[in-house]
């Protein structure tokens, strides 16, 4: 009888979507795997569930621009937001924040505030953003690998965005995060969780810190909003084989990440450096490796280090000194095929 329930409901396309609406992650995950009809019928609608344009139109006028935007300047969207778009849900009142690159900070707060924001000021901070980007970096900020802080707001109802400047390179700032439901990004492409089975299965986060900066685990928002948080491990899960949050290397695209391929209807490629060269249809996010360590109190720390490489345009974050030496190697690779084409990287400069 079940079954049959389910054969009619995968011929009725609206009452479909409206079943598979009010499911979350595991559970979709789940029916996926019940048969091939279930499986092949949310990864065809998967684009349709996880709508990225649907979530970002309560920020953007229009999200299709947004996105290309994102695409030319490698803007990370991360944190609250980003959980909430891979878990199908809503916190009313919350920001959304955006993660950018140094060189890109002024063409895409100037964009935002083209689509009704405001610049509000900070403390210590210039009057606009051109002035915030000619003062000299505050060290307490720097030492997380950040530049500055950018508060947005939208004049019609007050909606908020913060854009976070980083010194170093987006990733390094996500994964200096203090909790695993936290470690979430949204590229133009595709979005990754990276502990998916402990956040959106087991509804469990794991407070963690970068092992140099030595943090402690500050108050938790997501314990509020129905996480079981771990301040400790057990050592037995530590050293599982299929644990979520087992020690040793990890990468965004290992077996354990989750990456959700975006719609890319409309979207403007981002642009390559020599004019010969396709569109770069990679995110350098791609690029990203760290380690999970655990301490003598069985606390998690994360280490990974950024650096740069000739050819490549993006720092990358290093996991160990294999992976350092992946992405140079990468680097020299990319520099060698520019110098045999003969051509001069192309400068950067806003659409």
């Amino acid at each position: 009888m079940a079954a049959s329930i389910w054969d009619n409901l995968l011929s009725h396309y609206d009452l479909l979507l409206a079943v598979l609406d009010h499911c979350g992650p595991a559970s979709l995950y789940n029916v996926a795997k019940t048969c091939r009809a279930y499986h092949a019928t949310i990864c065809s609608q998967s684009q349709l569930i996880w709508d990225i344009n649907r979530h970002l139109l309560r920020y953007f006028s229009d999200p299709v621009a947004f996105r290309s935007l994102q695409a030319r300047t490698a803007t990370l969207i991360s944190g609250s937001s980003a959980l909430q778009f891979l878990d199908r849900t809503f916190y009313r009142g919350s920001d959304l924040n955006l993660y950018v690159y140094e060189d890109h900070a002024v063409e895409v707060c100037e964009w935002i505030m083209q689509d009704d924001y405001i610049y509000l000021l900070r403390p210590c901070q210039g009057p606009n953003i051109h002035a915030v980007m000619n003062a000299w970096p505050q060290p307490h900020l720097t030492w997380f690998g950040v530049r500055e802080f950018i508060d947005l707001k939208r004049r019609s109802d007050g909606q908020r965005i913060q854009v976070v400047i980083a010194c170093t390179s987006p990733m390094e700032i996500v994964l200096s995060f203090n909790s695993t439901c936290l470690l979430n990004i949204i590229s133009a492409d595709k979005a990754y969780s990276l502990y998916p089975t402990a956040t959106f299965k087991h509804r469990r986060s794991l407070t963690c810190s970068r092992l140099w900066l030595g943090l402690q685990p500050r108050p938790l928002k997501c314990q509020e909003r129905g996480w079981a948080v771990l301040n400790t491990l057990p050592k037995a899960e530590q050293q599982a084989v299929h644990s979520s949050f087992g020690a040793g290397r990890r990468s965004i695209d290992d077996r354990l990440t989750w990456v959700l391929p975006l719609g890319m209807t409309d979207i403007s490629l981002r642009r390559a450096g020599v004019p010969s060269m396709k569109p770069l249809l990679e995110d350098p996010v791609r690029m990203t490796a760290w380690v999970v360590e655990y301490d003598r109190w069985n606390r998690a720390h994360l280490t990974c280090k950024g650096l740069k490489s000739a050819g490549l345009r993006y720092r990358c974050v290093a996991g160990t000194p294999l992976d350092a030496q992946f992405f140079v190697d990468c680097g020299k690779r990319c520099r060698a095929a520019i110098d045999r084409a003969g051509v001069a990287l192309v400068p950067y400069s806003p659409a």
